[in-house]
């Protein structure tokens, strides 16, 4: 079979260039003029002349990274032909040089350069300058070289795309690109201008030769003046890119649908089917009702900690979920566990039960939660007082010290009233004496640790101080 019948045949790929475009490359002694001043650009720009020439164009502007923000004005304008390179810095100039709106304007010099329908739109709403005889190079190369470059006429190709096909060289774009153009320009600044400029100018030679002198294209074809914000072509009409004779060859082939994934009867693989969650939403609104408590896991159950705290977690009567373990799940588990589960589901069960019975004795202000620490004291008997019918053997129904009712340890001592006292914590003024029993002083030192999680103090002497709060 011939080779160009394959059905598969396909146009071989030239390698990538390596080499860096150069401007010394074509003309070592070319001159570049790097100008701020209007009064100096246009005696230079004298030397051009007006008569028929090319001319490659670009424009630099100081690049916004404020998101909305509008674009900075143009800073830099770039004309080169074979001899010299004009960088123009608009945005230190006092005003725009006349000499360069003449250049611009002027119909007899090609203005040549990779998407210049946006620069010459920008130049005139920044400064209100016209600008004539533009050639759209990405036009051009589809006009003349159509067996190449395919797709829709007005797809724009980029500068370094066409150096690349038509010159073999590297034309790089790097951070300088977003440099700041209205600074002054250091030594990488005006050789990536130059660079651009030049290109534009050796591009339009060489696809200028291509053209077809035997059935030569419309120049309207890539051709156009803008002109007081309306793009028009030779004649004054309005211009838009098109050119009859293009072919844009095939139209791209479609997106590739994306491959369905296998599914048994409607579902896909491991996914549970609209009954099957419809009959278990049922069935878990059927257990919430018949089992109101919680779900108990016996000692000794196989199931894991994370199915009884799933299970504990959804409500009372849930089935549990099981739910593929993640990194933080034992932290959040750790936190939701149940304090009624067993020590073998939950080992911090007893401690749990412990704390919460603690905070539960300080909350419910029982008398003998709050003196039950207390330690009995010892009292000499004191003498009747005058006029209160008590008796000098000691025997006294109440008797108070620093505002504290001290008690014999299991002793139901009431008031006059036949009511317990009630008690003053935070004075610690009292004369009482601790009982050197050696359990009582073991109770005490278990008491103390225990009030100080409840947020009280046990002093010394054996009394029970409110402190503050954890």
């Amino acid at each position: 079979m011939d080779p160009a019948q394959a059905p598969h045949a396909t146009k071989e790929q030239t390698p990538p260039p390596t080499t860096i475009y150069s401007w010394r490359e074509y003309n070592p002694n070319i001159q570049i003029f790097y100008l701020r001043d209007h009064v100096e650009a246009n005696r230079q720009l004298a030397s051009l002349g007006s008569g028929p020439q090319a001319l490659g164009f670009d424009l630099e502007w100081r690049p916004n990274f404020v998101k909305g923000a509008p674009e900075n004005p143009v800073a830099l304008v770039q004309l080169s032909n074979s001899d010299v390179i004009f960088l123009l810095q608009i945005t230190q100039m006092q005003e725009f040089p006349e000499k360069l709106k003449e250049i611009l304007l002027n119909p007899l010099i090609i203005k040549a350069g990779v998407s210049i329908q946006n620069d010459a739109k920008k130049l005139y709403n920044d400064y209100q300058v016209s600008i004539c005889n533009c050639v759209e190079l990405s036009f051009l190369a589809r006009t003349v070289d159509n067996d190449i470059w395919k797709g829709r006429y007005s797809s724009p190709l980029g500068l370094a795309r066409l150096i690349a096909k038509y010159e073999d060289r590297l034309l790089p774009k790097g951070k300088v690109t977003r440099s700041n153009w209205e600074a002054f320009l250091n030594q990488r600044q005006i050789e990536y201008a130059a660079v651009d400029a030049h290109a534009g100018y050796v591009l339009f030679k060489k696809l200028e030769a291509m053209i077809d002198v035997a059935y030569p294209p419309e120049s309207d074809w890539y051709t156009f003046n803008y002109v007081s914000g309306n793009f028009m072509n030779s004649n004054g009409r309005a211009w838009s890119p098109q050119n009859p004779r293009y072919d844009p060859g095939p139209p791209p082939p479609p997106p590739v649908p994306r491959e369905p994934k296998t599914t048994v009867n409607g579902q896909e693989p491991g996914q549970p089917s609209n009954s099957q969650k419809a009959s278990a939403d049922k069935h878990n609104r059927r257990r919430r009702k018949n089992q109101p408590n919680a779900l108990s896991i016996e000692q000794g159950s196989t199931a894991n900690s994370h199915e009884y705290h799933s299970a504990h977690r959804t409500g009372p009567g849930i089935i549990p979920k099981v739910t593929p373990h993640h990194p933080y799940q034992g932290y959040r588990d750790s936190r939701l566990q149940d304090v009624d589960a067993p020590e073998s589901v939950n080992p911090s069960a007893p401690k749990r039960r412990r704390r919460n019975r603690n905070r539960q004795g300080k909350a419910e202000n029982d008398y003998d939660a709050v003196l039950g620490g207390m330690m009995s004291l010892a009292f000499d008997p004191l003498p009747a007082q005058p006029g209160t019918g008590g008796s000098g053997s000691g025997t006294v129904d109440s008797i108070r010290l620093g505002g504290i009712m001290p008690m014999a340890h299991g002793s139901n001592i009431n008031d006059d009233n036949g009511n317990r006292p009630h008690t003053n914590h935070g004075n610690d003024n009292t004369d009482s004496t601790p009982l050197g029993d050696p359990a009582l002083k073991k109770k005490r030192k278990n008491r103390n640790r225990q009030g100080r999680r409840r947020g009280y103090n046990v002093t010394n002497s054996g009394q029970e101080q409110e402190g503050a709060s954890r």
